[in-house]
């Protein structure tokens, strides 16, 4: 929920590439309950969401299409779940 999440996450992204004991599975869950999180950090969510569109997350696809569509959320998560929405489903 930390500033310090974002950093983790893309910790864990790089070495899932190569890494057989991390847990490519639980990472993506983790990512987007994270992109889900209101009460997250900007940069964590953020970063969550960008992460979803690099690891084409699919169990992301309807969160992050909520996210660009809701007013109410800030102008840089609407724009990375655009972006990340993008590398996924190409649109």
């Amino acid at each position: 929920r930390t500033i310090i999440a974002a950093a983790a996450f893309r910790v864990l992204d790089d070495l899932a590439a190569f890494d057989p004991h991390i847990d490519a599975r639980r990472l993506d869950s983790r990512l987007v309950a994270c992109a889900a999180d209101a009460s997250a950090s900007s940069a964590a969510r953020v970063m969550a969401v960008q992460l979803c569109g690099e690891r084409k997350v699919a169990s992301s696809l309807i969160l992050l299409k909520r996210l660009v569509d809701d007013p109410k959320e800030s102008t840089v998560v609407r724009k990375s779940a655009f972006r990340a929405l993008w590398a996924l489903d190409g649109l």
